[in-house]
């Protein structure tokens, strides 16, 4: 599936890096992603979020996103780089402690800085 770019409309958002995060009290997987857009250059931080509780078919995905500016975003992509694994949400490193929470609080955070939010689109 094609991400569309909150930017430009185009079917050129990607995810540039991914720190899978672990479960918390109401989703059974969080992962912090840093996007960017191929054409108009947009950054941003986005949040998936997934929960499987229910019926075996019933699966919830709320998966939005902040413009942040570059420098946040370069603050996050060096931290994320540091980490050794960052598809084991069981991962010490310093980037899962410290950003273990984030899908919750960076969304606060950034809502309370004037970042403008996004819901991810996808395109088949």
């Amino acid at each position: 599936m094609a991400l569309v770019c909150p930017g430009c409309g185009r079917t050129s958002l990607r995810v540039r890096k991914r720190l899978e995060l672990g479960p918390d009290a109401r989703w059974d997987e969080n992962a912090l992603q840093l996007v960017g857009c191929s054409v108009c250059s947009l950054r941003g931080v986005a949040c998936y979020q997934e929960s499987r509780r229910g019926a075996l078919d019933d699966e919830v995905v709320h998966h939005h996103g902040w413009i942040v500016p570059q420098d946040e975003f370069r603050r996050l992509a060096k931290l994320v780089a540091q980490c050794p694994n960052p598809g084991d949400r069981r991962c010490g490193c310093e980037a899962h402690v410290a950003l273990r929470g984030a899908c919750r609080d960076l969304g606060v955070q950034y809502e309370e800085s004037g970042c403008d939010t996004f819901v991810i689109r996808y395109v088949r």
